[in-house]
């Protein structure tokens, strides 16, 4: 059956301009290849899966780069949604997105749905995509306390007792991937979410959304995942990639159109 996959790259990628790269996230050049182009290189795309893009208007990435991923996937169907305005977190990106979609292809309603940031790679295994119980949130072993946190199961490693976000509950943390039944299932906690429950930070995290329904006494899986590369920020790209940070931004002067 088909499925579909989300990709919430709609932020501002601040670090990154900071930095002085002044490419979009999503549209960093690194190795012949743009970041976005680099994460969907981790997915086993099977024909007739759709992929949704959120991405911002301004930052001209459906023009870039619409036609590349046409020539690349030609199996997929591909949509689009273009941002106006920065949303509060990647739940609310979502919520966006899969809202729009559903409202004109309503037949991707009981699609399978997998939600992955633009900024991070990972080895493909089907045991990514199976939903054991509410939704799905792959784990792998990190360092610090940036990420979304998943407490195992002493009994059974593979199902959460808690999930937090920006808390190290323990040192598994998610890559970022979440999967879900169905995108209309998602689309109806996401919004009970975005309307009851808090923000981190001042943004809507899909963690805190897992951790109620733990605490509705419903079951969350935390699947390993392997080869984990993450580019999320100037210097996790540069040690993924084995580059210096001015090589970077020398090669993304020029825009991806005029490369």
């Amino acid at each position: 059956m088909s499925r579909l996959v989300l990709i919430p790259a709609a932020g501002e990628g601040s670090r990154f301009a900071k930095a002085g790269i002044k490419a979009p996230k999503p549209l960093i050049q690194v190795q012949g290849k743009t970041l976005l182009e680099h994460t969907l290189t981790s997915f086993a795309f099977a024909d007739g899966d759709h992929l949704m893009l959120a991405v911002q208007r301004r930052h001209g990435i459906r023009e870039a780069i619409n036609a590349r991923l046409e020539h690349s996937y030609p199996q997929l169907r591909l949509h689009w949604l273009e941002m106006d305005q920065l949303l509060p977190g990647q739940l609310a990106t979502s919520a966006a997105a899969v809202d729009a979609l559903l409202q004109e292809q309503r037949q991707c309603r009981d699609l399978s749905l997998l939600i992955h940031n633009c900024d991070t790679g990972f080895q493909w295994s089907p045991a990514l995509e199976q939903v054991d119980g509410v939704a799905s949130m792959p784990v792998f072993k990190a360092e610090g306390e940036h990420w979304s946190f998943g407490q195992p199961n002493p009994q059974n490693p593979l199902r959460a007792i808690a999930i937090a976000e920006k808390r190290r509950i323990s040192n598994l943390a998610s890559i970022g991937l979440y999967g879900f039944r169905s995108a209309a299932q998602f689309l109806d906690r996401a919004h009970q979410q975005l309307n009851e429950g808090a923000t981190v930070n001042g943004e809507h995290y899909i963690a805190p959304m897992l951790q109620a329904a733990l605490e509705a006494g419903e079951q969350i899986a935390l699947p390993r995942v392997q080869g984990v590369k993450l580019y999320g920020t100037p210097a996790e790209l540069c040690h993924t990639f084995q580059l210096d940070l001015q090589t970077l931004i020398d090669s993304n002067r020029q825009p991806l159109n005029a490369a």
